[in-house]
């Protein structure tokens, strides 16, 4: 980083013409790629290896977008075996009340046509007559 004596300095326009002059680093890709393999063992952060080398966590992002050895479009799906159990087990359950439902609504179907031929055979609304 160079410093520069503001006295030496006659305008605002020159300091903003040294900032643009910064140094661009460049990394190899040696280096990006084994960052990459890091990030992918776990054993950094993106956040921890963008402050540890004070590179931007988008460039870390394009980096595993470009190294990474999982392919882009597959994504890894972590869960504990109990998990895997347990959306099994909900699965099931909501099948059987998916079946229990539509018995019910079936028998509900059947006694509704019970009494429209009742009421019709004594003509009488038999559902008001004994209903509620």
């Amino acid at each position: 980083m160079k410093y520069v004596d503001r006295k030496s300095v006659e305008n605002f326009s020159e300091i903003v013409d040294m900032k643009k002059q910064a140094p661009r680093r460049v990394f190899s890709e040696i280096f990006k790629r084994e960052k990459v393999r890091l990030l992918e063992m776990g054993k950094l952060s993106v956040s921890g290896l963008s402050r540890m080398y004070n590179i931007s966590e988008t460039s870390i992002y394009k980096w595993k977008k470009k190294y990474s050895t999982y392919p882009a479009e597959d994504r890894i799906v972590v869960e504990t075996e109990s998990d895997y159990l347990q959306a099994l087990q909900m699965n099931k359950r909501i099948a059987d009340l998916e079946r229990l439902l539509g018995s019910q609504q079936l028998k509900l179907d059947y006694f509704q046509r019970v009494l429209t031929h009742a009421s019709e055979h004594y003509k009488e609304d038999v559902e008001k007559k004994f209903g509620e």
